[in-house]
This record gives structure tokens, C-alpha cells and sequence, in this order.
């Protein structure tokens, strides 16, 4: 195998991954993965019924209750 073999073959796997990649962030749904705040990962559930979450569930009762 020479060396163009070998850079088509990164080549190849390189936008294997990239799609892979992108097919997950569509699949996985919009919103952010992780909370702003502690950065744990926001279910997928949450990230579907309010698109717009930034924070985890327990990091927005938190801070709801420390407004109240």
C-alpha cells in the first residue's frame, strides 16, 4: 500500500466518522448536551420537550428554588 492508498484510506474514515457524527447530533435532538451549570450530560427527554434547556433538571430546580 502506498502513501496515497494510506491518505485516501484516512480520507475515508475520516468522513465516515464526521458523518457518523452528524447523523448523532440530528438523531440525538436540538439543545445543548451538557448543563451550563455542572455540566452533566441533559437527558434527551428534557433536550426534546424544551428545546432551549441549558441547564440539567436538577440544576434548574436548584436555581428556581434559590429565586423563589
Amino acid at each position: 500500500m502506498d502513501i496515497l492508498d494510506q491518505a485516501q484510506d484516512y480520507e475515508i474514515r475520516d468522513r465516515a466518522a464526521s458523518i457518523a457524527t452528524a447523523r448523532a447530533a440530528v438523531a440525538d435532538g436540538p439543545g445543548r448536551k451538557f448543563c451550563l451549570k455542572c455540566e452533566e450530560l441533559i437527558s434527551p427527554a428534557r433536550r426534546r420537550a424544551l428545546p432551549g434547556s441549558q441547564l440539567c433538571i436538577n440544576c434548574q430546580r436548584t436555581l428556581e428554588n434559590e429565586n423563589a
